[in-house]
């Protein structure tokens, strides 16, 4: 059995899910995540180096319009 628990608006719900029903099943690590830096820093170094992407500088070029999304 693994507990799990979900986003909902400002709280969370929880789940325990068995063995079985976690077959195949991505479970996400992010709350033991301990960052490198605070907030600017830390966006800054991930803008001016990107995993797997050019930099949006370079995305933007010869562009007139864009839409960011970020969560």
């Amino acid at each position: 059995m693994q507990k799990v628990c979900f986003p909902y608006g400002k709280e969370s719900l929880s789940y325990e899910f068995s063995d079985a029903e976690l077959n195949g099943v991505l479970v996400s690590a992010l709350h033991d995540y301990k960052p490198t830096a605070s907030g600017i820093p830390l966006i800054k170094a991930a803008m001016e180096s990107p995993i797997g992407s050019p930099r949006l500088s370079e995305l933007a070029k010869g562009k007139k319009k864009i839409v960011l999304i970020a969560s």
